[in-house]
């Protein structure tokens, strides 16, 4: 799993990263995603059985209390089935770590970076 979480101002910029990521990983077998953007917000599973990705990276959002941000989980399938449980924990988990150590995002929080 790579998980990345840039800043953003506007979903539409956010969608269009995805797309570039997409693209940057063709061969990976899903890239889930969710951003919290002021009061929008919005999440996919990306073909994941419903609510074991997209739902947990937003909550991984909302627990770190940031705003402004997307992130987006790029999993390429490993030959092991990790089932719901497993899904949802390492989906939320690669969520909250990629926040916990991303300097882009506390730069954000900062409010000292360039609109995404």
């Amino acid at each position: 799993m790579l998980g990345l979480c840039p800043p953003r101002r506007h979903p539409r910029r956010g969608l269009a990263y995805l797309a570039e990521l997409r693209a940057k990983y063709p061969d990976a077998t899903h890239h889930c995603w969710a951003y919290r953007i002021g009061e929008l917000y919005r999440f996919n599973d990306d073909g994941e059985p419903g609510g074991t990705a997209g739902a947990p990276i937003l909550r991984a959002i909302e627990g770190q209390g940031v705003q402004h941000v997307m992130v987006i989980v790029v999993r390429y399938y490993g030959g092991v089935k990790l089932g719901t449980g497993g899904l949802v924990r390492a989906y939320g988990g690669a969520a909250a770590e990629c926040l916990r150590t991303a300097p882009a995002l506390r730069c954000a929080l900062g409010g000292n970076c360039a609109s995404a």
